[in-house]
């Protein structure tokens, strides 16, 4: 093999590899977002409190991720959900300015 031809595949291994670990923390890192989002949005409400805040970092986490997914893919089901998504954090964005903490 030559100099380069070694380099290159030393480096879509690294890539790969890369891609192996950064991946499944994203996931993780995703599912904790939406774990906890959950759970204060429960808490807010049964304090009466507003849950505008929380559901929308959770509604802005699914339609960031099933937009890229579109983009990449150009699937029909991640376009929708992303899209539902994406208009429901701008809604809860609104709502939450507009009513504040209080529901």
């Amino acid at each position: 093999m030559k100099k380069e031809e070694v380099l290159n595949k030393n480096h879509k291994d690294l890539y790969e590899e890369e891609l192996n670990i950064s991946l499944p923390s994203y996931r993780l890192a995703g599912a904790v977002v939406v774990f906890l989002s959950g759970i204060f949005s429960f808490w807010s409400v049964l304090n009466g409190e507003s849950f505008y805040g929380y559901s929308t970092i959770f509604l802005a986490y699914i339609a960031t991720t099933n937009l890229y997914q579109y983009k990449k893919s150009h699937e029909k089901m991640p376009l929708y959900v992303g899209a539902l998504a994406l208009i429901s954090s701008i809604l809860g964005t609104v709502l939450f300015f507009i009513r504040g903490s209080s529901v």
